[in-house]
């Protein structure tokens, strides 16, 4: 995950992507490259995924998309069990990530976040070495592409409101639901 984009810039890179129904969140998709998962998003947004295969060709010179690509059956097996219940963790290869390094750090922070704790933007800020910047990694969590790998659902307002989510706050709930996730806001034992 460290390792930058950037420096694989005249690679070629392909991309593949499935979607799928999975219980209690619906409609979901996943973008994968030859190094691993690269994107998740939820709902039928074509849209989303043009958007993020947008993105990734104004980073990296030579993408391509691939339809026998998705060999990374592991993640569908990941996400269902987490769904389930049955694992706290999807343990999948990431693809580097392609924000800013402002961007990498606060996501980077995310993946510390333990099953089913709450953290506030404020802790999410402190721990990626952005303290006073809580409304620019406000934005930043709202840009994760790898929701539930870095779980940004697991980010909530100080006073223990929800905050917001990319894909609306009834999918927040629903992964926080999943997670039984604690309440209220337990910041003390979120250090990983």
């Amino acid at each position: 995950m460290k390792k930058e984009l950037h420096k694989i810039k005249n690679c070629p890179i392909r991309l593949g992507w499935e979607e799928k129904s999975l219980p209690l969140i619906g409609k979901m998709g996943v973008i994968v490259n030859d190094k691993g998962v690269c994107a998740i998003y939820f709902g039928n947004h074509p849209e989303k995924r043009e958007a993020i295969v947008r993105h990734m060709r104004g980073v990296v010179s030579g993408i391509f998309l691939s339809n026998s690509l998705f060999r990374h059956s592991r993640v569908w097996e990941g996400l269902i069990a987490y769904v389930r219940g049955a694992c706290r963790k999807v343990d999948v290869p990431l693809a580097p990530l392609t924000g800013t390094p402002f961007e990498r750090s606060v996501w980077e922070t995310l993946g510390k976040i333990p099953y089913g704790r709450l953290v506030s933007y404020s802790w999410v800020a402190r721990e990626s070495g952005h303290a006073k910047a809580v409304r620019a990694v406000a934005n930043a969590i709202g840009k994760n592409p790898l929701p539930i790998l870095l779980p940004c659902h697991r980010v909530i307002r100080k006073s223990g409101a929800l905050g917001g989510f990319s894909s609306g706050l009834e999918m927040k709930k629903t992964l926080l639901k999943i997670e039984k996730a604690v309440f209220p806001l337990k910041e003390a034992a979120c250090r990983a």
